[in-house]
């Protein structure tokens, strides 16, 4: 317990003598690298499991994270006038991200439009059957501790 305990305080140390000294473009790079990469494992899981060459399937992955990047970083970009705004925003962002990675991964399914209006169309029944301990401790790791 010591030792996670003495890990801890190291760790939030040294985010602590980072984060105040980041530029904001940089943040807003990094996270959305983490976005395109991280987020998007599922997807990622299923394009490398293609059977074509590794110099297609590479020339395709680069140009992927690439316009990820660019979409996520405009994205956020527009609420970077305010960080206050852009902070709650990253905040909903990592949050559903994490849900929404957490379906793709365990349930082995995209997030599409049709899903969409079926997630506001479910009752309780199905919801309750959706939700597990697992589900949650998924968002804690990867939602909140991100």
């Amino acid at each position: 317990m010591y030792f996670l305990k003495n890990l801890l305080n190291k760790t939030q140390q040294l985010i602590n003598d980072i984060i105040p000294n980041i530029n904001i473009n940089l943040f807003l790079l990094i996270y959305s690298l983490i976005c395109t990469c991280f987020y998007s494992f599922g997807f990622w899981m299923d394009f490398f499991s293609l059977n074509t060459s590794f110099v297609e399937v590479f020339k395709i992955g680069i140009s992927i994270i690439l316009a990820g990047l660019f979409l996520y970083y405009t994205f956020f970009g527009l609420f970077s006038f305010d960080l206050y705004l852009l902070k709650l925003v990253l905040i909903l962002f990592t949050i559903f991200n994490s849900v929404f990675s957490y379906y793709i991964l365990t349930y082995n399914i995209y997030i599409d439009t049709s899903m969409m209006e079926n997630v506001f169309n479910t009752d309780s029944k199905e919801i309750s059957n959706l939700l597990s301990i697992k589900m949650f401790l998924y968002i804690i790791v990867t939602g909140i501790f991100c």
